[in-house]
């Protein structure tokens, strides 16, 4: 594994992951202002499409996977889920000893580095490990 491949992985993630937070903060946004839909069912749409965009995003571009699109989607699917849901945990946990802006920051700041070492190491290994 060289250091200056990972880096630019590492890299190609973020500006996914970046896309990623614009689509799903869109969709909130307009979904919110052009509809009467749930607040639960704006986010569930919004997650589901950004979602779309992420795995794409990453099979095609973090990753650059030349097979086993599916098997490392499914994976990514379940990274995706247990980084939010560890991203609740520590902002519920958080909120008990850090004002709200600083209990928000520690999950922005921890849950990339957890993600992108899941994907990298377990959902799009296959791929990568095939390209080396």
């Amino acid at each position: 594994m060289k250091v200056k491949t990972e880096f630019f992985r590492a890299f190609r993630y973020g500006i996914v992951g970046a896309i990623s937070s614009t689509t799903y903060v869109t969709l909130v946004v307009l979904q919110s202002k052009f509809t009467d839909l749930h607040p639960v069912v704006i986010n569930t749409i919004a997650y589901a499409l950004a979602f779309c965009v992420s795995a794409t995003g990453h099979s095609l571009f973090s990753f650059r996977l030349q097979d086993g699109y599916k098997e490392a989607v499914s994976k990514f699917f379940l990274v995706s889920l247990s980084a939010l849901i560890l991203s609740n945990t520590v902002l519920a946990v958080s909120l008990n000893y850090f004002p709200r802006p600083i209990a928000q920051a520690l999950g922005v700041v921890f849950i990339p580095g957890y993600s992108f070492t899941l994907s990298r190491l377990w959902a799009f290994k296959h791929g990568i490990d095939k390209q080396q």
